[in-house]
Formats: structure tokens, C-alpha cells, sequence
């Protein structure tokens, strides 16, 4: 099966007259792994989740619309878009428990301190023999007054799903991108280029924002096209929500 999808998308860069060197340089995929899918040799290929990775750089190097590419040859891509769909699960979930842990001693701390106050509060009313009488004498002068010692804020429920992200630059601009504390890019980028990502926590710096068009889960940032100078964006699932009101739609 992955040989003929290698033929396959061999017969199209050479039917497009274009060199290895020359898709390598668009794709900015290594010609050694450009050489692996043109033979069909995609165990070579360092995990099963890169192979689908790879095959869309290569086939929108060569301006074929990979969606349309993935249905006609549904069949021969089922094996490795079955394996992409379990890593992502296994990757999500590992990536989530990490974004937890770094809190859980907040929760600790707070079930501390909330024990603290009812051991306190035990041995104030033990050690004062007139507290029955304070709420008699509280429920006299005021009786429609309610007394209770604890009322629980509200505290708001953030969603730890990963932020899916995608860059297309429409002219020469520089960036630097981390995700989850791994530097995925450092440099200039010319039009027509793109650069994907999914993670927790983003560090986006760019030289021209109104150079590029930003898409965080499938919204496009339009106010970038409004900033003329350089811009830092820290993006994660407790900021994300100010991030689209900030840079949204206009």
C-alpha cells in the first residue's frame, strides 16, 4: 500500500518538473524522509504520526489539496491516519496530566488551610460557653438574617483541552515560536509559507504581525493587521479566552 501511494506522489512532483531539493525547500522537510515516502518506505520514517505530517508538507509543496488526497486514497492511508488519531489520545492525555500537576499543590495547600480554620473553629466554640447564646440573641434582633461561617466562592472551570494553531505568512516576517517549552521555530519565514502547532502553553513572537494571518482553534486572529510593531503573545487554555477578544475578529 505505501509504495503505491510513494509512486503515486512521485509521478506528481515529476509531472510538475520539480526537483527533490526544490519540494525540500518548500515542504522544509529533510530530503532523506522526501526520499522514504517516494519509495513507499514510510517505517523508516520515525513514527507513525509524522508520516501523515510529512505526506501534507509534501503534497502542499506540490499544491494538492490533501483532504481531497486523503479521500481518494482512503484505503492506503488507513493504517497510518488510525495510528495519528491514538498518539494524539495518548499525547493529549499525557500533555493534560502535566498541565495539571503543576496546580495540584494549590489544591493541597487550600485543603491545609480550610482544615486549619475548622480545628480553630472547633475549640472557639468549645472554649466559649456563650455562643448559644450570641445566635439566640442574633436571631432576636435580626430574624430574617441567615448566619453561616462558610460561603464558597465561585470558581471558574477552565478547559484543558490543547490549543490547536496554524500561521500563513503573507509577506517576509520573522518568528519565534515554543510550544510547551519546546523552541519549534526561530527565523524569517517569506510569503506563502506555513507552520502548524497544538499544545498547552505558546510563546508567539513576531516581527510583522500584519504580515500573517493567525488561526487559534480555527479562529483567525484579525486585529494582527492592525499592529505595526512587533508583538509577543503568551497563549494558553487559562488566557485563551482574552486572546480571541484582544485579537479576534474586529
Amino acid at each position: 500500500m505505501s509504495e503505491k501511494i510513494g509512486a503515486i506522489i512521485k509521478n506528481e512532483r515529476e509531472s510538475k518538473n520539480l526537483s527533490l531539493d526544490e519540494v525540500a525547500k518548500r515542504s522544509q522537510i529533510s530530503k532523506r524522509f522526501l526520499i522514504y515516502l517516494e519509495q513507499g518506505c514510510f517505517e523508516k520514517i520515525p513514527g507513525k504520526f509524522y508520516v501523515k505530517k510529512y505526506l501534507q508538507a509534501y503534497l502542499e509543496a506540490l499544491g494538492i489539496n490533501f483532504t481531497e488526497f486523503c479521500q481518494l486514497y482512503s484505503a492506503e492511508l488507513e493504517h497510518f491516519l488510525a495510528a495519528e488519531k491514538n498518539f494524539l489520545k495518548i499525547a493529549d492525555r499525557i500533555k493534560y496530566e502535566k498541565f495539571r500537576s503543576h496546580r495540584s499543590w494549590l489544591k493541597v495547600l487550600a485543603l491545609i488551610l480550610f482544615l486549619i480554620m475548622l480545628v480553630l473553629l472547633f475549640f472557639y466554640i468549645r472554649d466559649n460557653a456563650d455562643w448559644r447564646k450570641f445566635f439566640v440573641r442574633s436571631e432576636q434582633v435580626f430574624p430574617q438574617q441567615k448566619f453561616a461561617f462558610f460561603k464558597p466562592e465561585k470558581v471558574q472551570d477552565f478547559d484543558f483541552d490543547p490549543i490547536s494553531g496554524s500561521l500563513l505568512f503573507k509577506d517576509k516576517c520573522w518568528l519565534s515560536l515554543q510550544v510547551d517549552g519546546k523552541k519549534i521555530a526561530e527565523r524569517n519565514f517569506s510569503g506563502g509559507e506555513k507552520i502548524f502547532w497544538r499544545g498547552f502553553e505558546v510563546i508567539l513572537t513576531l516581527g510583522r504581525p500584519q504580515a500573517v494571518e493567525l488561526y487559534l482553534n480555527n479562529l483567525k486572529m484579525e486585529k494582527l493587521a492592525d499592529i505595526q510593531q512587533a508583538l509577543k503573545i503568551e497563549i494558553n487554555p487559562r488566557n485563551f479566552a482574552l486572546i480571541r477578544r484582544n485579537y479576534g475578529s474586529k
